[in-house]
């Protein structure tokens, strides 16, 4: 089974690209734009990674605070799903594709770039917006980011290369999220299209890191398994903690991760439950 993104734009005006000011503009610009300058070259306190990680975490509360205040409300679970499925790399991507200037000006120096370097770009430059906006950042990302939600429309499908093609033998049914309403949907579950049972099999799991909860979560549900999360702090320094999640089934243990923050963790418990379950077959 393999995992695809479908994203198509809609008609909705595109947000401008936020510009980056104040007396730190130039160094931050030559820490997204020229982030492989060494640490003695490099001006200021600004690198490029330290700047992705600000703007990953810009970013997620930013959607996440999109989602919570999204009519009717969503509840905790649904935010943290319809949340993974905003920010995987697909997505990502697809914004930058948006701004072909701003793409063209930093693949004119690097050209060969990978999909993570190209994401690792966008989210540099949301940390150097938060950065350089000061207190006026929080409008400044939630009307940019908000109306880029608007305008993707988003379709994730699982897909089946390995099934025949009878309609007893149907891939699960896709899941849909539209960029103007923002609601997971997914059509019920019929005789004809429900996931075949089937022995394990010894191929690869077709989960991508960015999917996985998405895609456990959503098959747990077809299937009527309750499906829980229990994390747990377990030492490491202060700054730099480690945490144990255990995905349960049905009230038993399937799976368990760890990682340095709890949604590392939890990709890993819900990767190993969705082995332990059979169900990448």
């Amino acid at each position: 089974m393999l995992t695809k993104t479908v994203i198509a734009m809609n008609d909705t005006p595109l947000p401008a690209f936020p510009a980056i000011g104040g007396d730190d503009a130039i160094d931050l610009s030559l820490a997204i734009y020229v982030p492989h300058l060494s640490g003695a070259d490099l001006p200021g306190r600004y690198s490029s990674d330290r700047l992705a990680e600000l703007g990953n975490q810009a970013l997620n509360l930013t959607v996440t605070q999109y989602l919570f205040s999204k009519q009717p409300p969503l509840d905790a679970e649904k935010i943290a799903e319809e949340r993974e499925s905003i920010l995987e790399e697909d997505t990502i991507l697809a914004w930058l594709d948006l701004y072909p200037t701003e793409k063209q000006r930093y693949l004119a120096r690097y050209p060969n770039l990978n999909r993570k370097e190209m994401c690792l770009f966008f989210l540099s430059y949301i940390g150097a917006v938060f950065v350089s906006n000061g207190m006026s950042t929080h409008p400044i990302l939630a009307n940019w980011i908000g109306d880029l939600i608007l305008k993707a429309d988003i379709r994730i499908s699982i897909i089946s290369g390995d099934e025949p093609s009878s309609s007893a033998h149907k891939s699960p049914p896709p899941v849909y999220i539209s960029g103007s309403s923002y609601s997971l949907t997914t059509p019920p579950l019929t005789p004809a299209n429900s996931p075949p049972s089937s022995p394990s099999s010894a191929g690869p799991s077709p989960l991508t890191r960015d999917k996985t909860l998405l895609l456990v979560n959503q098959i747990a549900r077809q299937k009527g398994v309750d499906i829980q999360y229990v994390d747990e702090r377990k030492g490491g320094l202060d700054h730099v903690p480690e945490w144990v999640v255990h995905c349960l089934m049905d009230g038993q243990e399937k799976g368990c991760g760890r990682g340095s923050n709890k949604r590392i963790a939890k990709i890993q418990a819900a990767r190993e439950a969705y082995m332990a379950m059979g169900w990448n077959d």
